[in-house]
């Protein structure tokens, strides 16, 4: 896969994972439901995230399960999301959808 490719299908798990997490928020507000196990259309959109995201991770060879860590440790690139890899000098910073393409592709190598 090139790096393009690995791009290309990054940034779509991006943008759906966007909008799913933005239409998830805006319905439990307006329905006022705090737990997803009282709502069983979002659990079940967020248990399709959950496979989509194991697929993709699958299909861009991420070993390391560095698509989770960057969704939810790193919150989409705006927590704490400094990476050291052997094969770099020093830790970066994975804010961006290109970052996490860097790294995946770094532990590929």
């Amino acid at each position: 896969m090139t790096h393009e490719e690995r791009l290309k299908l990054l940034t779509e798990w991006r943008d759906a994972s966007l909008a799913l997490d933005e239409a998830a928020e805006n319905f439990t507000s307006l329905l006022g439901i705090e737990d997803l196990e009282r709502c069983p259309i979002l659990l079940a959109a967020w248990r399709l995230h959950e496979a989509y995201t194991t697929s993709l991770s699958a299909r861009v060879g991420d070993k390391y399960d560095w698509l989770n860590w960057w969704w939810y440790d790193a919150k989409r690139g705006k927590g704490t999301c400094e990476v050291t890899l052997s094969a770099w000098d020093k830790p970066k910073p994975i804010r961006t959808v290109e970052d996490l393409c860097e790294v995946i592709e770094a532990d590929l190598q």
